[in-house]
């Protein structure tokens, strides 16, 4: 997946459900944090597809907004680039 500067709420260039690398890459992390996070019950809530993990778009948008601080007038204004 090629780095998209793009809000990820409402944004349709991004599938509704994304891979583990799609979200590494969309997040700058690499997969295995996101295996290690899963493994430790941390991160983002996710859906196995027969042996596949995938990440919903709307519960990732949820997610990333729980975990934002600082000013509030960027998330209530929809701003949340990734």
């Amino acid at each position: 997946m090629t780095k998209n500067n793009a809000p990820l709420d409402g944004n349709t260039s991004f599938p509704p459900f994304l891979s583990t690398t799609q979200l590494a890459a969309l997040l700058g992390l690499h997969p295995a944090t996101l295996r290690q996070w899963r493994h430790k019950h941390l991160g983002p809530a996710y859906t196995r597809c027969g042996g596949a993990v995938r990440y919903e778009r709307a519960v990732l948008v949820e997610w990333i907004k729980s975990r934002t601080h600082g000013d509030d007038s960027a998330r209530s204004a929809g701003a949340i680039t990734v």
